[in-house]
């Protein structure tokens, strides 16, 4: 019973510790991300974890490049068809 007993208490301690150490961070980072800062800039969560998680070779997107050349493409043409 005594060996049951302090299981039961290490474990109750630890889940206690494991939800502070993940609860504790998350509510800084939503206290930090929805509080006005020096421009009155709100950032959302949602901002943060797009930048945490942006490719850094792709920072508009994976779709950058093709819109690059489909643009570069459109441009040329639109420059040929003015110079005629």
């Amino acid at each position: 019973m005594i060996i049951g007993r302090r299981l039961s208490a290490m474990t109750t301690t630890a889940t206690i510790l494991l939800a502070l150490i993940i609860a504790v961070p998350a509510a800084i980072l939503v206290y930090r991300t929805h509080r006005k800062v020096g421009d009155y800039r709100l950032y959302s969560i949602a901002d943060l974890v797009e930048r945490a998680t942006r490719d850094p070779e792709h920072p508009f997107g994976p779709d950058a490049d093709r819109i690059i050349n489909e643009l570069s493409t459109l441009t040329r043409h639109a420059a040929d068809d003015g110079r005629r």
